[in-house]
């Protein structure tokens, strides 16, 4: 099972609505798991996109996704090309 699923299913078993809450802790999850910023971003925007469509026949009251707060995550790793010298080791 998948990180999202695991965390979601919880509250979809018990029957709660979701919250904002609980995308944060997803997301906060992710960010703990070590998930890039960009796939965290993607994640909260599916998962708006989803709630967005349910929520205009009436499925969700609300797109709980769209006020859920990222979670503070590390910053991008610095790359750096290999010296010639390295190269030719490779």
């Amino acid at each position: 099972m998948s990180l999202p699923t695991a965390v979601l299913d919880g509250r979809a078993q018990n029957g709660d609505v979701l919250e904002p809450e609980d995308v944060e802790q997803l997301l906060a999850a992710m960010a703990t798991a070590g998930r890039s910023r960009r796939t965290i971003v993607r994640v909260r925007s599916h998962l708006g996109q989803a709630l967005a469509v349910a929520e205009r026949p009436g499925k969700v009251g609300r797109s709980v996704a769209r006020l859920a707060e990222l979670p503070a995550t590390a910053g991008p790793v610095e790359k750096q090309s290999l010296t010639a010298d390295e190269e030719e080791l490779r």
